[in-house]
């Protein structure tokens, strides 16, 4: 309950006010998950913030991460985007890398599946015995795709 009243004022002052500390305005909304990982949110981009009664949901035009709250260290706002490579690592069990999608952390033999946004599956893969996997992307033609995991799922723009 307490997180589903803060994630509500978080999302009055992103859509509301103008947020500035001191001199500098906020231009980034960053995600902090409990392993350290980050994920940052350019206010510009409007991010959406949702929940479920489990995870966070943030999406913009860019990508889509979901945290369950279990995984959630806190959400902040910031004048600097943070100094992980964001724009590549999108969750920390995978990251894009080229042409492939690199999966570590996975279950062994976890599925893993590639949908078009009209629900199309493109591609099928499968983890291996030690839940890595190496996802071949290049094949697919441009556009905005959803991979999605018994753990997880994203959208990612194949340009």
């Amino acid at each position: 309950m307490k997180k589903n009243l803060l994630l509500k004022a978080i999302v009055a002052i992103c859509c509301i006010l103008t947020v500035t500390t001191g001199s500098a305005q906020v231009k980034y909304l960053i995600v902090n998950r409990t392993d350290g990982s980050q994920v940052s949110f350019a206010l510009a981009d409007d991010p959406r913030v949702q929940n479920s009664a489990t995870e966070l949901i943030v999406s913009s035009a860019s990508t889509t991460i979901t945290v369950p709250f279990s995984e959630l260290k806190n959400y902040t706002f910031s004048d600097t985007e943070t100094t992980e490579v964001v724009s590549v690592k999108t969750d920390p069990t995978h990251f894009i890398d080229g042409e492939s999608i690199i999966f570590t952390g996975l279950k062994a033999n976890e599925d893993i599946t590639i949908y078009s946004l009209e629900g199309r599956q493109m591609s099928r893969w499968q983890a291996n015995a030690s839940g890595q996997a190496n996802v071949d992307i290049s094949q697919l033609s441009q556009g905005i795709y959803i991979v999605k995991t018994s753990s997880s799922s994203f959208k990612f723009i194949k340009k």
